[in-house]
């Protein structure tokens, strides 16, 4: 496979803000959920309160592109303190989306993506394993000084 050519930028401390302040949003979120897990959230939240949002007839009144933003910039946030990771604008011939990616090794995941995937798919109960999957992409890439 061809390589595929894109633009990657760094995303600044002030453009990262507003996907951090996102995360007080899931909090308040997970409490409509009836998960009170206050700031110390974990993945199983993630995957509990993305479940009761799709099995909820009338949604708890929170659109797709709500859960999509919200829990999208907490599972990223999340990769990004756990793996070593920074928040980025990746452009393709694709479009353009955020992404995180590894400081030190050459890694990426695509959080909000995985979440609009599981919407379209009607799926749940994801989040652990697609960061168990990540965690292993960063052990196993190669290391960005070697590519120096």
């Amino acid at each position: 496979t061809r390589p595929v050519e894109e633009t990657v930028t760094l995303l600044t401390d002030e453009q990262v803000r507003p996907i951090r302040e996102n995360i007080d949003f899931g909090i308040r979120f997970f409490g409509a959920s009836g998960i009170e897990s206050g700031t110390d959230w974990t993945l199983e939240d993630l995957d509990e309160a993305f479940a009761r949002w799709q099995r909820a007839s009338d949604r708890l009144g929170y659109s797709d592109e709500f859960i999509i933003e919200v829990l999208g910039a907490m599972f990223g946030e999340y990769c990004a303190v756990q793996l070593n990771m920074r928040w980025i604008k990746l452009k393709d011939q694709g479009g353009t989306t955020l992404a995180v990616e590894g400081i030190e090794r050459e890694f990426r995941a695509f959080p909000y993506q995985a979440i609009v995937k599981r919407i379209e798919d009607s799926e749940h109960g994801f989040f652990h394993n697609v960061f168990v999957f990540i965690k292993h992409q960063s052990q196993e890439a190669r290391s960005r000084a070697s590519m120096a």
